[in-house]
């Protein structure tokens, strides 16, 4: 409210028909216009050359090759040397939405104050609550869920998903379950020829084991017990 009647204000005591922000804007690209230089083409049409490079300028569609013109609405420097050749004012190129007619039309509108809470009109209605808070069963997470592609490993880099892989049994070999659902471990059944021979012990070229002296001293104890 108090943002709006100063702006109104503030624009009261401008002059020219040009925002004083965008004119320092002007004036500066105006300095800059003097290292261009131009060769007209005719109908509004120009060659700018500047810092080795070259520029095509249109006064009739306010365009200009940098694009600077076109995206901000405000003459560049290359613009602004065309129109000293064809007595142009940079003033009266810039957009419309600078002018200050438009910034007075912005802030056209005022803010109506609130009348105090105990004067607002009572409407009998139900009385509004805040949701109720319900505590959710277990340790609330601290981080968002990341979704597949974006899960990292504690080693750094990405994180492969198991998303749609196919578990096979230890004990039987069979896909869909795991040793702790299989039902044949469960029953008592022995593995399957596979899992026997892979963990089945190498034989030993030694034929005499190995005595430490662990064992060395268990063998004397069990000696002198019986």
């Amino acid at each position: 409210m108090t943002r709006i009647y100063n702006k109104q204000n503030k624009a009261k005591k401008w002059s020219g028909h040009i925002c004083p922000k965008i004119m320092k804007k002007v004036a500066k690209n105006t300095e800059l216009a003097n290292a261009c230089f131009v060769s007209p083409a005719g109908e509004g049409i120009f060659e700018v050359a500047g810092k080795g490079t070259q520029y095509i300028v249109d006064l009739k569609v306010k365009s200009c090759t940098c694009r600077r013109w076109d995206l901000s609405g405000i003459p560049y420097s290359h613009a602004i040397a065309c129109m000293r050749e064809d007595r142009i004012a940079p003033e009266d190129m810039v957009h419309s939405c600078y002018s200050i007619e438009s910034f007075c039309k912005a802030y056209a509108n005022i803010i109506v104050p609130c009348h105090d809470k105990k004067e607002w009109q009572k409407m009998n209605g139900c009385q509004i609550e805040p949701p109720l808070y319900v505590k959710k069963v277990g340790r609330p997470p601290k981080n968002r869920r990341k979704q597949p592609y974006e899960a990292e490993s504690k080693k750094g880099g990405k994180k492969m998903s198991r998303h749609g892989a196919v578990i096979h049994c230890g004990h039987c070999r069979k896909s869909g379950h795991n040793i702790a659902g299989c039902s044949d471990a469960k029953a008592g059944l022995p593995p399957t020829e596979e899992v026997r021979e892979r963990i089945r012990p190498l034989p030993s070229d030694e034929d005499e084991p190995v005595v430490t002296q662990a064992s060395y001293h268990a063998r004397k104890l069990f000696l002198y017990l019986s």
